[in-house]
């Protein structure tokens, strides 16, 4: 039930089941986003004394989104100080939405835009059902709660893995997930690439709520994350006396809290593990703002599914088909070859491992080698002539991030069949990521989270992808 006054702030009364008949009703306060003119203040009348009703309840009242519980209340109790109540009834109707819309408006000597939501309308019938506040716009506010989080380990292919993770969370929990732009290091100290400008943040949704930062900032946080409540969570263990989430301490941290002009008044503790629902309820925990994506890596099995919903937007998309149609005959085999000097170093010396980096992804020996960490030219042509062969492509679109090898590559290919014309761009990684998973077969590096990226998005649409050095990719849960 909607009932509409004078504009000004929303008021919320929010019901939660208590038993099969009592509820009780939250009032919650939060201001327009679009400027109102103050109105005067009028004298509060002297409410008469009334006699005093039998059933009582607490109430807490949300301003800005500070939460002040002001005790036990009756219905009819004197209103003193400011202070506003809520009660326990078994039914919700029109006649109680009016008391309470003239009690607060008596109580604040405000105007109010008032939402009364009844309980035939918040009676829940499963937890992933939303309790919104319309705002007047496209955004709202979501009164289950948001989660924020630094992509502030690794670059794009473990950012993606934890985005993915992250979204599960926040499906869980059933919270909105605020998507933070992606982190490169082209720029110093770091360059940020919003999530909607190379993917489709419409095609998210489908999947769980979410809100891009830059509309969260700049439309929502005022109102639901105020400057005096942005507190830092991070991981508290039992029994640690003290708590540092060390805040905005180093690279990409401090740059990327500081493009959106957040600072931080003190450091939570949160356990990822534990039952949000109970240990950090929205009343109390509205925004949790996390150090780091709260998500693992390499991405957990049951999570790569949601790749599915991770798309291309329409743009990015069209310029991607466009460029194919100009270089490339098809079909053509996508190519990631991982060379550059960091990663001939981060492949030394992990024969020992049983999993490194995105290995899980694939099916190898018990321990990781060399050659599938780092493979030899002369074994990355032989299984690309293998992959093409197989596949009767007439063009290769080679990704590398060292176009040495690459034109070493080029050289042996071209040495085995003239009818291949193999192809190399340096159009950034984002232009590599939107032709491989286009590619109408790719094969790609195991331990790579690059690679990943690719073998999740085609794997998730049905599309081919092999490994070098590998027998292929591991299978995927299957999803119930």
């Amino acid at each position: 039930m909607v009932m509409q006054a004078a504009s000004g702030t929303v008021l919320v009364i929010q019901t939660d089941l208590f038993d099969q008949q009592t509820y009780r009703y939250t009032i919650r306060s939060i201001p327009n986003l679009t400027p109102q003119p103050q109105p005067q203040p009028q004298p509060q009348p002297q409410p008469q004394p009334q006699p005093q009703p039998q059933k009582c309840a607490v109430f807490r009242l949300v301003v800005l989104g500070k939460y002040v519980d002001t005790g036990a209340f009756c219905r009819h109790s004197p209103v003193e100080n400011n202070q506003l109540e809520t009660f326990e009834r078994e039914s919700c109707n029109i006649q109680d939405m009016l008391w309470i819309q003239a009690l607060v408006a008596l109580a604040l000597a405000s105007q109010f835009a008032f939402l009364g939501l009844c309980n035939d309308v918040l009676r829940k019938s499963s937890d992933e059902e939303v309790l919104p506040i319309s705002r007047g716009n496209e955004f709202e506010v979501d009164l289950n709660g948001y989660i924020l989080y630094c992509p502030c380990m690794g670059r794009f292919g473990n950012q993606a893995a934890h985005l993915l993770g992250s979204l599960a969370l926040a499906k869980q929990v059933n919270r909105t997930l605020v998507i933070p732009p992606f982190i490169t290091y082209t720029s110093y100290p770091i360059k940020l690439v919003p999530y909607e400008s190379i993917f489709d943040i419409h095609r998210l949704k489908d999947f769980h709520r979410v809100i891009t930062m830059d509309n969260f900032m700049k439309y929502l946080s005022e109102t639901v994350w105020p400057p005096s409540q942005r507190f830092m969570y991070c991981s508290q263990y039992p029994g640690q006396q003290q708590l540092d989430c060390k805040t905005k301490q180093g690279n990409p941290f401090g740059p990327f809290w500081d493009h959106f002009h957040i600072d931080f008044v003190g450091d939570r503790g949160i356990q990822l593990r534990s039952n949000w629902r109970i240990t950090h309820p929205p009343e109390k925990h509205f925004v949790i703002a996390l150090r780091g994506a709260p998500a693992t890596f390499p991405v957990l099995p049951e999570h790569k599914y949601i790749s599915e919903f991770i798309a291309w937007n329409e743009d990015f998309q069209l310029s991607a088909d466009a460029w194919i149609a100009s270089h490339l005959s098809l079909p053509f085999l996508g190519v990631h070859v991982r060379a550059g000097s960091d990663w001939l170093n981060a492949c030394q010396g992990i024969e020992t491992f049983h999993e490194y980096m995105s290995s899980p992804q694939c099916r190898h020996d018990e321990f990781i080698t060399s050659n599938l960490c780092f493979p030899s030219i002369s074994d990355m042509v032989a299984s690309i002539s293998d992959e093409a062969h197989l596949h009767d492509v007439k063009s290769l679109y080679i990704a590398t991030d060292n176009p040495t090898v690459a034109a070493q590559m080029t050289q042996q290919i071209h040495s085995l069949t003239r009818t291949l014309t193999v192809v190399t761009a340096d159009n950034g990684p984002f232009h590599d990521l939107a032709i491989l998973t286009a590619a109408d077969a790719f094969v790609g590096n195991c331990v790579s989270s690059f690679t990943a990226f690719v073998a999740r998005y085609r794997k998730a649409r049905g599309k081919h992808v092999a490994f070098f050095g590998s027998e292929g990719p591991q299978p995927w849960p299957k999803m119930t």
